[in-house]
């Protein structure tokens, strides 16, 4: 029981007082792309349960490193597609829905 707690409800001591650390949600899996906006870097998802929503994935492309950096530097932002319930792009860089549910839960 000790155990469930700690995940449901985890803390951390930091010179600057508490952080509490958010568990995410497992499971979830992008069923359509509704909309791609390069100008802000958000997608807009549906996910497999039902929940409609963009998400901002500014953090990543904003100063981009690896195959982000690759995704704005061949110009196929907007060619992203869904495999396997992931956000993924023709260079091969995937989004797991989990994160992206997350993100789109904690902007």
């Amino acid at each position: 029981m000790a155990t469930r707690a700690r995940k449901q409800d985890v803390k951390k001591n930091t010179r600057a007082g508490k952080v509490r650390i958010t568990p995410v949600s497992l499971g979830n899996s992008v069923q359509k792309i509704l909309k791609v906006s390069l100008e802000n870097f958000q997608v807009s998802l549906l996910f497999q349960d039902g929940c409609k929503a963009a998400v901002s994935l500014q953090h990543l492309f904003l100063h981009p490193k690896g195959l982000a950096a690759e995704v704005l530097r061949g110009g196929i932002f907007e060619k992203c597609f869904v495999e396997s319930g992931a956000l993924a792009w023709p260079n091969g860089f995937e989004l797991c829905p989990d994160s992206l549910r997350f993100w789109m839960e904690h902007p």
